[in-house]
């Protein structure tokens, strides 16, 4: 699996800011999101795609509300474009989708 450098950011992130909240949750969180990657990496075309564009699809982390948007490069690697809590603005990482197709 690869990453846009924006989703690792909001990766880290996200992880931070929970273990603000509330100390190990930020572990539990990274822990869960690495447990959906060796998800997504075995069976990518498991996760469904996007309505709006089939060549992105998404990945619910069900208990932190988080999805993860993913593409396919050509070799079938997984490219992770953006880890996105769910009570964010949608689409807000919608440019990496382009960026993503000159990787």
């Amino acid at each position: 699996m690869k990453f846009d450098p924006l989703a690792a950011a909001e990766i880290r992130e996200a992880a931070n800011w929970l273990d603000e909240q509330r100390t190990g949750v930020g572990d539990a969180f990274t822990e869960a999101l690495l447990q959906l990657f060796d998800r997504i990496d075995a069976m990518p075309l498991q996760f469904p795609s996007m309505p709006e564009d089939e060549r992105i699809h998404k990945a619910f982390l069900r208990r932190f509300d988080y999805l993860v948007y993913f593409i396919l490069l050509q070799d079938g690697t997984p490219w992770t474009l953006a880890v996105h809590h769910m009570r964010r603005e949608p689409m807000y990482w919608a440019d990496r989708f382009m960026r993503a197709g000159r990787v």
